[in-house]
């Protein structure tokens, strides 16, 4: 089972764009509705553990469903699978700026990419908010926080977690009515694992912690090496936290790309792996399924 999980992520890594929102649409369409390898309250609560975890909530709900097909092999498969394209296509791009410069027909070719992806991750996420909110309030939360980001992109994880907390609130409230520069591989590891190990939400929340790192108080990259880096994460399928492969590539080479991804990624994987197993203990627990309502609804447009 470890060799399907494995294969079924390494297509989702490969070809869904645009962060959590359009990744939660095809794993909840793929493994709940087609394949059902896991049930809408199991897919709930691996949403839940992903945000109760730091790292990018996608990879993370992706890791606790193959840990639900295949158990700790099937939580490696998925991971390893999920990331793989994505670190190659990032590589590459670095690699090619590190070749061709950010002018030319390299530019011209993140820009055209760019503007492909835009209408993919608003139409997944117009999708999602169709089939995956069933409720007045979650498609209320959903909206105000699309709104809060439009004002406060910097605060985007502060919204999710905010829309998480009201539905838990609303249903605790329910429950009691109820009655119940030159880089080294070691640093560039230790630089992802504090960015994967030290936030939570949206894959965003992340890069200013990579960028106090390895712009500001190391000097590996520069401000616009930076920008090149976000742009790949953005334009590449997966998660952008791959950009982190970018920062490593830039840095010090194939190695240094894999030593900052294996950081970054490493906590949650190991996070979802010790806290699952308590997280099938409190399935009947009301407010956890409506954190992950509240935590989803938020997320689609982020």
């Amino acid at each position: 089972m470890a060799a399907e999980v494995f294969l079924y992520f390494l297509r989702l890594g490969a070809t869904v764009f645009g962060g959590v929102g359009p990744q939660l649409l095809a794993m909840r369409r793929d493994l709940v509705d087609s394949r059902r390898w896991v049930t809408p309250a199991e897919f709930d609560r691996g949403v839940a553990l992903a945000y109760l975890c730091p790292g990018p909530v996608g990879t993370q709900a992706g890791v606790y469903m193959g840990w639900r097909r295949a158990g700790a092999l099937g939580s490696f498969a998925a991971l390893t699978g999920f990331l793989l394209v994505p670190f190659l296509l990032v590589v590459a791009l670095a690699a090619a700026h590190a070749r061709y410069g950010s002018g030319g027909w390299f530019g011209s070719l993140v820009l055209g990419m760019r503007a492909a992806v835009v209408p993919v991750i608003a139409l997944s996420a117009v999708r999602l908010f169709r089939t995956a909110l069933t409720g007045r309030l979650e498609k209320a939360v959903s909206i105000a926080a699309l709104a809060w980001c439009v004002v406060r992109p910097e605060d985007a994880t502060a919204a999710v977690l905010a829309a998480g907390a009201l539905l838990a609130f609303q249903a605790s409230r329910g429950a009691k009515e109820r009655g119940a520069a030159s880089a080294g591989l070691l640093a560039l590891f230790l630089v992802g694992l504090q960015a994967g190990a030290l936030v939570y939400g949206t894959g965003q929340a992340i890069l200013p912690i990579v960028r106090e790192a390895a712009v500001v108080r190391r000097s590996w990259l520069t401000d616009a090496q930076f920008a090149d880096a976000v742009s790949a994460g953005l334009v590449t399928p997966g998660p952008i936290v791959m950009a982190i492969a970018y920062v490593g590539f830039v840095a010090a080479g194939f190695g240094g790309a894999l030593a900052a991804a294996s950081g970054a990624f490493l906590p949650g994987w190991v996070l979802v792996l010790v806290v699952g197993p308590w997280m099938e203990k409190l399935e009947r627990d009301p407010r956890l399924k409506a954190f992950a309502r509240g935590a989803t609804a938020a997320a689609l447009f982020l």
